[in-house]
């Protein structure tokens, strides 16, 4: 409960932050909100009958625009709190966009009278713009029949424009028509009109065409607002207000930034996919959650459209109605199949509360808490972002959009509140679920080291949301904050918390203005804050009907913990087995030692040892146990110890091998053997005496020549015979040691690596790069082998262990 208390004086205190900022910052509150678009339908349809337009079969949809760089430049010239004002009383940054569309979705090619473009003509023909308090700022007028156009003089077409503009509009250009304003800027335009449109041979009458221009000031801002009006006659066909923009910035920045961003996402969606088709071989995916998530998001898609069409029977919103639900359904359900695996794997704990929101366990302590914290967190968050703009304004000139495209569409639907509400479900979810977890979840199975993927996630986010702010690194840098402190809630809560608050962090930008705008639409958003903190409240102190919150978790999931768990063991065996190789190399003088193993597996059966017999005698042992994996590398463990064992009372290496060979036949499974060499190199002497019992030759590259030797004696791998054959077949030879005289032990998996066309890398090769390399350091020599053995295997990748002692002779 103390908890609880603490996210509850979060939310007052956001609550009391986003009172107190939004209304003066946030680029929403630039927007009047008096007038609906009913009335502005209404006006439209009045103008139409006005200039005798037939539109009885067609209906005006009406759009919120929003004129991007006007906004930005205000802003950025008188302040984002200057700017709210200023835009909702003289500069029309938001405007109402007027076109027509049919009434009838069959009736597109209905009553044209012959004419295939008549359509065309009632929608093009008129283009109207309204502010946002119901006033006409801009007009575009086709005449397709000037013949009827009575031509005026400059006094009664000024008093048609006044009339026109007193009636639908705010703009006033005189005051006084009988005494035209001097600083009213008149234009005419003779035309000589011939006698039927178009035919500029026929005879006919001259006609005055009128352009009226005012500069209006603005207020607070050394910039005038161009009204320009005009007629055809007595016509009045164009009304425009402008106002010169200086040259938007350079957008190379944003582009880069752009581009880095797709390449990010991009990224992290191929490893994502590469990592499904791997899930989907071992049974470790499922289909559930992700159908359940996709109809959630298609249903919610669906109300929404429904709520923002002006016109529902419009013939060419059928598709956006049944094609939008669907592939947002499909995406969520694509995206959520695709990434829970991942989830289950490195943050199952993450989707306790989505179990049992989904399993019908609704009302639960976890849930409850859950939804608490998550509206507290987007609160928060929006506060923040907030608080960074008014921070950035106040030392620089910055520039705050609601959204970076023009269209928006929440203000003109027929339920605002309702409208956010549905519309950001699919988005929050996939942002957040992407965001949130997938990349962050990746980047912890890759790279488990939390600063690391916190930094990587907070970076993408910024790259995603910067572009609202001007300039540029303004918004990297605040929006940097907001995603530090969801990227530190993925890392502390679960996935609905992280969630909600993204949910109630991007409805709130709307829902607030809403609030604020006191147009009634804000008690949607109010109630429906008051129903859900009610409901978690309820789900708080409600009893838990779940003891055992395992039984919900999917079934596949027991897939991916048996997984983890041979993971881990065979992790453990392998730095066991490890642990039995040489952690350093010899010290003998006179001989210079490298080597390397690589198990195919997490564990294998390549071995080697070496064994010191004396100050300068070494003993050098390499065996290969048929098979790969944990039982090979028992086998290579039992080998180890008999050599020691054995080592110790034998200087023979025949006799030696004769020894293990008894012990690993008495004590091995049937049918399991191990090949080896086992050399001692005497220094102070200057020799090297070997045994081989089935493995791989020797190979000597004498100081004198880069021809290798291959050093071959005769012998049969340790387990396949009781005794007696073994020790008449194996052979000990003995050979005097030069200086720069090179010796190579190694297992078939070097030379046995395969190409993509099942080539084999082959023993000729494998000599012809130790000769080439023979000058190097051995450690050098060694590097350079495996990496060509590497290269070679290419996509094909390691089939067996590779284990190779370099051991050169540097004096004798």
């Amino acid at each position: 409960m103390q908890a609880l208390r603490s996210y509850f004086l979060f939310i007052l205190l956001a609550g009391m932050i986003l009172f107190a900022l939004y209304p003066r910052y946030y680029p929403l509150m630039g927007l009047n909100q008096n007038v609906g678009s009913d009335k502005i339908i209404r006006t439209a349809q009045e103008m139409a009958f006005l200039f005798s337009m037939d539109v009885s079969e067609y209906h005006p949809i009406v759009k919120l625009e929003q004129n991007v760089n006007l906004i930005k430049y205000v802003q950025k010239t008188v302040g984002l709190q200057k700017a709210n004002a200023l835009l909702r009383k003289q500069v029309n940054g938001y405007y109402y966009d007027v076109r027509w569309v049919p009434t009838n979705i069959f009736s597109v090619n209905n009553n044209n009278n012959g004419d295939e473009n008549n359509v065309n003509k009632i929608i093009k023909s008129i283009q109207l713009k309204f502010d946002t308090r119901g006033n006409l700022i801009g007009l575009d007028r086709t005449i397709a029949d000037t013949g009827r156009v009575r031509s005026v003089s400059k006094k009664e077409a000024a008093q048609i424009a006044n009339r026109f503009l007193e009636h639908y509009s705010s703009i006033r250009l005189f005051a006084d028509t009988s005494r035209l304003d001097s600083s009213l800027e008149i234009s005419a335009r003779a035309v000589d009109e011939g006698g039927s449109a178009g035919d500029s041979k026929a005879p006919g009458k001259n006609r005055v065409d009128y352009e009226f221009v005012r500069h209006i000031p603005i207020e607070a801002m050394p910039d005038t607002m161009k009204i320009r009006l005009a007629m055809v006659g007595d016509q009045i066909v164009k009304l425009t207000q402008e106002l010169d923009i200086p040259e938007a910035e350079p957008q190379a920045p944003h582009f880069i930034a752009k581009m880095l961003m797709i390449l990010v996402y991009l990224g992290f969606f191929i490893a994502l996919s590469i990592l499904w088709f791997k899930r989907v071989r071992s049974y470790e995916i499922g289909f559930k959650l992700a159908i359940k998530l996709g109809i959630l998001s298609a249903a919610a898609t669906f109300f929404g459209i429904l709520l923002s069409l002006s016109y529902p029977f419009y013939w060419g919103n059928i598709f956006e109605i049944i094609l939008g639900p669907i592939f947002i359904g499909l995406g969520i359900f694509v995206l959520w199949m695709t990434s829970e695996s991942l989830i289950r794997e490195v943050w199952n704990e993450k989707l306790l509360t989505v179990d049992l929101l989904l399993n019908g366990y609704i009302l639960d302590s976890h849930i409850g808490t859950s939804l608490i914290r998550g509206i507290s967190l987007g609160l928060s968050t929006l506060a923040v972002l907030l608080v960074g703009a008014a921070a950035a304004d106040y030392f620089f000139d910055i520039s705050l959009l609601y959204l970076t495209d023009s269209n928006i569409v929440f203000a003109t639907a027929a339920e605002p509140g309702l409208y956010l509400a549905f519309r950001n479900v699919s988005y929050a979810l996939a942002a957040s679920l992407f965001s949130f977890l997938v990349i962050p979840g990746l980047l912890r199975k890759w790279v488990n080291i939390p600063v690391f993927f916190i930094s990587i996630t907070v970076v993408v986010f910024s790259l995603v949301f910067y572009d609202v702010f001007s300039p540029q690194w303004t918004g990297l840098l605040i929006m940097a904050v907001v995603g530090l402190v969801f990227t530190l809630s993925v890392f502390r809560f679960d996935f609905l918390t992280v969630a909600v608050a993204f949910y109630v962090f991007q409805l709130s930008k709307g829902g607030l203005f809403l609030v604020f705008g006191q147009d009634g639409f804000g008690w949607t958003y109010i109630i429906g804050f008051a129903i859900t903190l009610a409901y978690a409240v309820a789900a708080v102190l409600t009893r838990d009907s779940l003891d055992d919150y395992t039984r919900i978790t999917p079934r596949y999931v027991k897939f991916i913990n048996e997984r983890q768990r041979l993971q881990r063991e065979l992790e453990i065996a392998r730095e066991v087995q490890m642990s039995f190789l040489p952690d350093q190399m010899p010290r003998i003088p006179g001989l210079d030692i490298a080597a390397r193993c690589v198990p195919a597996l997490e564990v294998g059966g390549d071995y080697y040892d070496f064994v010191r017999l004396n100050r300068s005698k070494l003993g050098v042992a390499i065996g290969d146990v048929a098979g790969k994996g944990t039982q090979a590398a028992c086998y290579m463990t039992l080998t180890k110890g008999f050599l020691r064992a054995v080592s110790r009372q034998q200087d023979s290496p025949k006799r030696i091998l004769s020894e293990m060979n008894a012990l690993f036949f008495e004590n091995a499974r049937r049918n399991t053997f191990i090949s080896m060499v086992y050399a001692v190199f005497d220094v102070e002497k200057g020799k090297a005496t070997i045994a081989r019992a089935g493995h791989n030759p020797i190979l000597r590259i004498p100081s004198v020549n880069s021809q290798p030797q291959i050093l071959q004696p005769d012998g049969l791998a340790l387990g396949l015979e009781k005794g007696p054959i073994f020790d008449e077949i194996i052979e000990e030879i003995t050979l005097t040691l030069h200086k720069d005289d090179i010796f190579v032990f190694y297992t078939d998996g070097l030379n046995e690596a395969m190409d993509s066309s099942e080539k084999e890398f082959g023993e000729e090769r494998l000599q012809r790069l130790l000769a080439e390399y023979k000058e190097l350091p051995v450690q050098e020599i060694l590097d350079r082998v495996y990496a060509e053995v590497d290269k070679f295997a290419g996509k094909k990748g390691q089939r067996d262990d590779m284990t190779m002692i370099i051991i050169r002779v540097t004096e004798v």
